[in-house]
């Protein structure tokens, strides 16, 4: 160090060490010792500039060259707090510039740039700072209500920090402090409670000053204190009082709570300097408390005070009822804010009952009170200390009823007398109503004092039916209603008559009816010659009875009776006689021999005598009278002709009448024919009967013809009286007859004639000689002919030997086999009916016997296009063989082919796909041939083509169709299996020219396999298998939910019935109609949450079943999301006494409008309120209480959801 160096080390701020520094620069390396010899060495550089342009971490170095030679420049940098060295750089001698980097911030530099020559050196120096770096992090809060703690980090890079603390109150300067380096706190002591406080921070280097961070804070607010609530003077006001603390506070948060719940009731802002609040319309009867919050920011402070009682009211709706008891009444009320109630009841005559309820009772039952008695209730609401004003009511107790009610007629028709014993308890006096019972029309109605017991009712009309029904009264009430009935005596009938009215067992009377009432009539009939008598009762109208099922002439009386109730009257006595019967069952049969008639009757009673009178029925005129006592049923008639017709009458008379019996009429019984005899007529099987005429009369002749030894019902012929002969045709051929005839009168026959004659048997019919298809074999065949027979003879003749066959078979036999014949011969056959000595042969028939036929006939079908026949030979087999084909739809010939006596076998080609044919393979020997029964079969089918399963939109139920399938074939089948399972789920067949088929009742959701085959006789031929599915059945019961957030909507929705592989849902915004959002979701999901969507908006959910390639939605639901809350709401006067302005920031989506609410700041009472839309961000209230203050409320209002900014 050179001797002009300082020690600046002991140097105490920083303006002395920068002076020290650039003393110590300039002393070392710019004062070089002056001498008189040339300057030969380098020269320092010009313009040295060091700057930190504004960098907290560098340094920028720049000069200009001197004069001279150079071989470079050494630069040094020193930092100048600690005197050490921290760069030292050699640079080339073309440099001007060179930057310092990664240096502290706030901090003081040298440098020393040196120029270098050779041995020698020229130095010269410069100093700066950097600028200073911001601390960051800075925070402000209170301590307590009087003081605030600033802390910061980042203290390091600044050389001084300056502070500054403001009271954004008073907007006066309460503090100012400068700090060293490297302090990072400070409290502030001594504020004022409850003030904001702005403090500001910035950083100093050197030259450099920067503004930093600032914050603000409140300190605590103190507690109000005398907090109290006590009645205001208005009904239903609370007034609180509180003593204001020192300091400052924004405003006084005053809530007051209900007691009984502890929720607030009313919350209210007054301003801080306010020391009361008053509460009006509040619940009557109800304790409250208030709490009183000092609020400074976002600190509070609160008092309490005591509760306090509104005055109650008293209870409303008062009622006093008896409910229909004579001891109790009941009182009740609607409920009345309070503790309790004050009750008191008090009848006219007793002292009061008082009592006390608590609250909750809202009625009172008063038991063991007097009946039929005035009574008054009272009842008052107690709330804390106030009672309200009372209120009354009056109400009776209910009478008790009357005692021992009678009701009497005492033997008259027009009059009814009550009576009964007075109430055992109070009343007033008595009511009471008479009624007609049956017609329920009131007759009179009565009002007696209390003092009375009976009662008489005049003018009543006779034989009616009475109730009484009375009742004790007291006020408005009536007791419990007794009743009594009676009937007045009714007056008996007049003008009773008893006729006869031709009918054998009746009678009818007639009677009139007298004035008033009746209930019933009663008929007393009776006889003095029978014990038995008639009661009969008929109803009030009716005025004429007839008796019937009465004895025939017989004497009877009458006596009438008038019922009313309990009560008769009777008429005098009637009498008239019954008519007699007619006699019965008169029978007039033919008598022992054919010359009598005995004729006999039934005995009917109440007849005195009989007359029978005879006459022919032809003339009518009577030829006997024959006069029989009672008692007497028959008489016998003789002397008459045989086979005549007579009609018989009996006349009966009992008293003043007499009746005719009905005509009865008889015949004697008629002469037998004479001389029967029969016989055949010739082969037309019929049969001639003859007989002669007998004396006598008759009506014809009966002729009965039954086969021998048949069990069928004979066969009759009627015959004119005068007939001799008849010819029976259509008989049995072959059959005997027996053969009856008698003579008829009337109904009567004469003793029968009996003959026997036989026809003559009828030849075979239809007779067939046929080969079964045997070569050695013949049979014969023929009709049963009509009638009988004894037996067939059956003679068989071969014309090819010349030889015969006789068989005799029993009379039933139609047919014969011939064996072990020629095969391949001639034969003739003929057949012989026998019956005893008669015969009837049948036509000759001719056949021949047939050769051997082919065997084991088989059909089968190689390709669609062909038909392969095979067959066995017989024995020796055939001369050749013919095979045939046929269609078997039209039975036409479509192929024939003559094959040699060796073949086995042959294939029919070009042939229809899927068509039946029909085969038959013949053996021909000589004009005859033995064929093999036709065979049937089906060329293989070809498969049908375009084969699909379609939906029909129906969730159980799948069409499938498909194109004809080539060539023929006789119908399909369709088979449905279950995709998943393969199980199969369905089998449907269809004709030939059915092309589609619809399967339903399939599960809904599934996927389905359709296999469709051709059939044709055994043969299937199937298209390739196709798939599809059922559509799935919507989900049910689909909700969309708002979760609360402003950006979410919740979705749930029932399972789907049926099967489904999931479910598809999608969002659509409400009023765009574009899709908002989709989501999918498994087959057991059944709840989405769409997040991230627009606040305030309607979104509109379809959520679909998802099966295969389908979907089926359910209907759609709608929701909205929140909305959210205004922002930067702000209120002002502007000025005006009666106005306020409000302005808030209108978001362009999110809501449909808004909502604003202004109300008092004291009472909380709604002031004003209005809806604006949704672009409207300012609104004026006009008209309100100058000098007032009031609160706002904006809220945002989306569909049925709204958002509030809260209260300003």
């Amino acid at each position: 160090m050179g001797p002009c160096a300082v020690d600046w080390t002991q140097l105490a701020g920083p303006h002395l060490r920068k002076a020290a520094s650039h003393q110590l620069l300039s002393s070392t390396t710019a004062r070089q010792p002056h001498h008189a010899v040339p300057h030969v060495g380098p020269s320092p550089v010009r313009n040295l500039s060091l700057s930190s342009g504004g960098s907290p971490a560098s340094l920028h170095a720049s000069w200009a060259a001197g004069s001279g030679q150079r071989d470079g420049y050494q630069l040094t940098l020193y930092h100048s707090d600690s005197q050490t060295m921290v760069r030292n750089a050699s640079v080339p001698p073309n440099t001007t510039a060179f930057l310092f980097d990664g240096l502290a911030a706030g901090s003081e530099y040298a440098l020393k740039v040196s120029t270098l020559a050779g041995a020698g050196q020229a130095s010269t120096s410069s100093h700066q700072w950097t600028a200073p770096s911001i601390p960051a992090q800075l925070r402000l809060s209170p301590s307590s209500s009087t003081s605030l703690s600033a802390t910061w980090v980042g203290a390091g890079g600044a050389a001084w920090l300056h502070l500054v603390l403001r009271n954004l109150h008073t907007q006066t300067v309460t503090k100012t402090l400068s700090a060293k380096r490297g302090l990072t706190s400070y409290s502030f002591q001594h504020l004022q409670p409850g003030t904001q406080y702005w403090l500001g921070l910035s950083a100093v280097a050197g030259p450099y000053a920067v503004e930093g961070p600032n914050a603000t804070a409140w300190t605590y607010p103190l507690s109000p204190t005398n907090v109290t609530l006590s009645s205001a003077e208005e009904q239903s006001s609370l007034q609180a009082h509180w003593s204001t603390p020192a300091g400052q506070r924004d405003f006084y948060l005053v809530t007051l709570r209900e007691e009984e719940v502890g929720a607030p009731t009313r919350n209210i802002s007054v301003g801080g300097d306010n020391g009361h609040v008053t509460f009006h319309g509040l619940s009557p009867g109800k304790q409250y408390s208030v709490q009183v919050t000092a609020v400074a920011g976002p600190y509070r402070a609160s008092a309490r005070s005591a509760a306090a009682w509104t005055q109650p009211l008293p209870p409303s709706a008062l009622s006093l009822s008896s409910h229909g008891s004579p001891s109790s009444l009941r009182a009740s009320w609607e409920e009345a804010m309070g503790e309790g109630y004050m009750l008191a009841l008090s009848p006219t005559e007793h002292p009061v009952k008082n009592s006390s309820v608590l609250r909750g009772a809202t009625n009172v039952t008063y038991e063991g009170l007097r009946p039929g008695t005035l009574y008054t209730f009272e009842v008052s609401t107690v709330a804390g200390p106030y009672t309200s004003t009372p209120r009354r009511i009056t109400n009776w107790t209910y009478p008790l009823p009357l005692e021992q009610l009678t009701l009497s007629n005492q033997g008259c028709s027009t009059s009814l007398q009550a009576a009964w014993r007075a109430a055992p308890a109070g009343s007033t006096g008595y009511t009471g109503t008479l009624w007609e019972s049956r017609s329920q029309e009131r007759v009179r109605n009565v009002s007696v004092g209390n003092n009375w017991t009976n009662v008489t009712f005049e003018d009543l009309v006779p034989g009616r039916q009475y109730t009484l029904e009375m009742a004790a009264m007291a006020g408005p009430y009536r007791s419990s209603v007794r009743s009594a009935t009676d009937w007045t005596y009714p007056l008996a009938p007049s003008g009773v008559t008893l006729t006869n009215t031709r009918r054998p067992l009746g009678l009818s009377a007639f009677w009139d009816k007298a004035a008033g009432d009746v209930d019933q009539f009663h008929l007393q009939l009776y006889s003095k010659s029978h014990p038995a008598q008639r009661n009969i009762s008929v109803g009030p109208n009716i005025h004429n009875f007839t008796f019937l099922g009465l004895s025939p002439g017989v004497q009877y009386f009458l006596k009438v009776s008038v019922l009313a109730g309990p009560y008769r009257s009777s008429s005098h006595f009637a009498t008239e006689w019954t008519y007699p019967l007619s006699l019965t069952n008169v029978s007039v049969q033919p008598g022992r021999r054919p010359q009598e008639l005995h004729v006999s009757w039934v005995e009917s009673g109440g007849g005195r005598e009989h007359l029978v009178q005879l006459s022919v029925a032809e003339s009518l005129s009577v030829i006997r009278n024959v006069s029989v006592p009672r008692g007497v049923t028959h008489l016998d008639l003789e002397g008459l002709v045989p086979g005549s017709r007579y009609r018989v009458e009996i006349i009966s008379q009992a008293g003043p009448h007499r009746i005719s019996s009905q005509t009865a009429i008889g015949y004697t019984v008629p002469l037998p024919p004479l001389s029967l005899s029969t016989s055949p007529v010739g082969a037309a099987w019929a049969l001639a009967v003859h007989w002669e005429t007998p004396p006598g009369q008759r009506d014809g002749y009966l002729l009965s013809v039954l086969e021998e030894g048949s069990s069928s019902p004979a066969r009759n012929l009627e015959l004119g009286k005068d007939s001799t002969n008849v010819t029976l045709t259509q008989l049995t051929p072959g059959v005997c007859y027996l053969v009856g005839i008698w003579a008829v009168a009337g109904a009567f026959r004469s003793s029968p004639r009996n003959t026997t004659g036989c026809t003559v048997p009828a030849a075979p019919t239809n007779l067939s000689l046929t080969n079964p298809g045997s070569s050695s074999e013949l049979h014969t065949w023929w009709n049963k002919p009509l009638g009988r027979r004894d037996h067939y003879r059956v003679v068989l003749h071969s014309l090819t030997q010349g030889r015969d066959r006789v068989q005799t078979l029993s009379q039933d036999a139609q047919n014969i086999s011939w064996t072990h014949l020629e095969a391949g011969s001639r034969f003739a056959v003929q057949v012989i009916a026998v019956k005893g000595s008669l015969e009837a042969s049948s036509a000759n028939i001719t056949q021949w016997t047939y050769p051997l036929a082919p065997a084991n006939l088989t059909l089968g079908s190689p390709s669609a296009s062909a038909l392969r026949a095979s067959w066995a030979a017989v024995g020796r087999g055939a001369e050749s063989y013919e095979a045939e084909l046929y269609d078997a739809a039209s039975g036409r010939r479509v192929g024939h082919v003559v094959l040699a006596g060796g073949a086995r076998s042959h294939i029919f080609h070009s042939l229809n796909p899927g068509t039946r044919y029909s085969v038959a393979v013949r053996a021909a020997a000589g004009p005859y041939h033995a064929s093999t029964p036709n065979l049937t079969h089906c060329t293989r089918p070809l498969p049908p083509t375009a084969v699909r399963l379609l939906s029909t939109g129906h969730p159980d139920r799948l069409s499938a169709s498909w194109g004809a399938a080539a060539g023929g074939h006789d119908g399909y089948m369709l088979t449905l299996y279950h995709a998943m399972l393969g199980t199969t789920a369905a089998t449907a067949s269809a004709g030939r020219d059915t092309h589609n088929v619809t399967f339903m009742g399939l599960a809904p959701g599934y996927e389905y396999s359709l296999e469709v085959s051709a059939t044709a006789g055994p043969y299937r031929t199937a298209a390739p298998n196709v798939s599809g599915w059922t559509p799935p059945l919507p989900p049910t019961a689909v909700r969309l939910l708002s979760t609360g957030h402003p950006d979410r909507l919740s979705a749930s929705w029932g399972a789907a019935a049926g099967g489904h592989d999931g479910y598809m849902l999608t969002l659509y915004h409400a009023m765009l109609g574009t899709t908002a959002a989709t989501a999918s979701a498994g087959r057991d999901t059944h709840n989405v949450t769409f997040t991230g969507l627009a606040p305030g908006s309607k979104y509109s959910l379809e959520v679909a079943s998802i099966a295969g390639s389908y979907q089926t939605p359910a209907g759609n639901v709608s929701n909205w999301t929140y909305p959210l809350a205004p922002r930067n709401v702000y209120m002002t006067n502007q000025g005006y006494p009666n106005r306020l302005s409000v302005s808030w920031r209108a978001e362009p989506q999110g809501h449909d409008g808004y909502r604003l609410l202004l109300y008092h700041s004291g009472s909380g009472v709604l002031a004003a309120s209005t809806s604006v839309g949704k672009g409207i961000s300012k609104f004026t209230f006009s008209g309100l209480d100058p000098g007032h203050k009031y609160l706002l409320e904006v809220v945002s209002v989306a569909g049925p959801y709204a958002a509030s900014a809260g209260n300003i």
